[in-house]
């Protein structure tokens, strides 16, 4: 035992080669706080003399994961060091995987012994994937099914799931086979029919969470096929970007289900598309009663288009029927955003928006439930972006209002 820096470091000998130290904490004798040896040489010692690998006290065990149970990095060393550690660590360590392309052939090797214990599984292809690559994801899709890996949340990004001549690049259908999968985002994507983009999000009986973002297709026949069977949802949130012809479907599937989802969370980033529009209105009027956050993202260039979404907001929706609404935010990168903001909140217009005009909205009763509003905007007339955010508490402040101020000032 020796005294270094606040730090008792406790050592015993493995081998005549390896000495192993312990980094102990002052404060607790059990508390462990990092281990000193270097990590190459841990990993080299635990291919030479794996047999021999301590066994590391459950409660010491317990202390590591207090303290370092985010921390990967240290839990990987850990798991390094003892085959018992390694037992009780690997649910910590593999809860949360993001997968990579260049780590594909890796993971294959440990699947096995790590898929019971993945939660949440994000696999990122960057940009165009060659062929071999697509074929790798597709091998490790069925090696997840295969080995029983049943995850919560599952992040895609890049994955075209699209046919070339006759030769698969990649096929969706294992993913349908995650029955208990409660979050899925899709960035990326590119399929065959909408069809195959229907069955795939009508396949998780538990999704109350969708995030959808540049998603593209072959065919572009916009409609789903007349008599399609009607789905239960249990869907709460919805997130869509840059969807393009996905919009429609989207919508007549979200509106087409059994029982109607009533949504929490409503965000939606879009050019301005009559498509876009269509699936904007239809899920803000579905979710009036429930909807607690609403996200409108807005980037129009061309001056008629800013008129025709004001006229359009003006006379088909009413955010007072929204009476659950807690969080508000609006990103208005748009030619004519001093007159759309007013709309989109109150259907009023006012020759020249400021924040007193702003607060006078925010203020009425058919806002009396929320607590934050984010606004972003710029406009042709404004030399700078704009932006405003205030946030209503629920101690009294110095405002009687309760509103504070938070920025009056260019948002970048």
């Amino acid at each position: 035992m020796s005294h270094s820096t606040g730090v008792v470091l406790l050592s015993f000998q493995l081998s005549p080669r390896y000495p192993i130290y312990y980094a102990v904490s002052p404060f607790s004798t059990n508390h462990v706080v990092s281990l000193t040896q270097s990590a190459s040489r841990i990993e080299d010692m635990s291919h030479s003399v794996s047999e021999e690998l301590p066994r590391i006290p459950p409660e010491l065990i317990d202390e590591i994961i207090d303290h370092s149970a985010s921390d990967k990095p240290t839990l990987a060393t850990w798991a390094r060091v003892s085959h018992s550690c390694a037992t009780r660590i690997r649910p910590y360590l593999f809860r949360n995987v993001t997968l990579r392309i260049s780590r594909l052939s890796r993971f294959e090797k440990i699947l096995p012994t790590i898929a019971r214990h993945i939660y949440r599984l994000e696999i990122i292809v960057d940009g165009r994937a060659k062929l071999h690559v697509l074929h790798g994801v597709n091998r490790v899709l069925d090696l997840l099914v295969d080995s029983g890996t049943d995850p919560r949340i599952l992040h895609l990004v890049n994955v075209w799931f699209v046919k070339h001549g006759d030769i698969g690049i990649c096929s969706w259908v294992p993913v349908t086979r995650f029955k208990h999968l409660e979050e899925l985002v899709l960035k990326g994507w590119k399929f065959e029919t909408f069809g195959e983009f229907d069955t795939l999000l009508h396949s998780f009986p538990l999704l109350s969470h969708i995030a959808l973002e540049d998603l593209n297709a072959h065919s572009r026949v916009s409609a789903l096929p007349l008599g399609s069977e009607r789905y239960h949802m249990n869907l709460h949130h919805l997130s869509v970007k840059n969807i393009s012809w996905f919009a429609r479907p989207l919508n007549e599937l979200l509106l087409a289900t059994a029982s109607t989802s009533q949504l929490s969370i409503l965000e939606c980033e879009s050019d301005g598309s009559p498509l876009d529009r269509d699936l904007l209105g239809s899920q803000l009027r579905a979710s009036s009663a429930s909807l607690q956050s609403l996200r409108i993202g807005l980037y129009l260039t061309d001056p008629a288009q800013a008129e025709e979404f004001v006229e359009e907001f003006q006379s088909r929706h009413d955010l007072s029927l929204c009476t659950e609404l807690l969080s508000l935010q609006l990103h208005m990168g748009t030619t004519g955003s001093a007159r759309i903001v007013p709309f989109i909140l109150s259907q009023a217009e006012f020759d020249d928006l400021d924040w007193r005009n702003i607060e006078s909205i925010l203020t009425r009763p058919m806002f009396n439930h929320l607590r934050k509003a984010t606004l972003y905007f710029t406009d042709s007339t404004l030399s700078v972006p704009e932006s405003f955010e205030m946030v209503r508490l629920q101690m009294p402040v110095l405002d009687k209002r309760g509103l504070v101020r938070l920025a009056e000032r260019p948002f970048w």
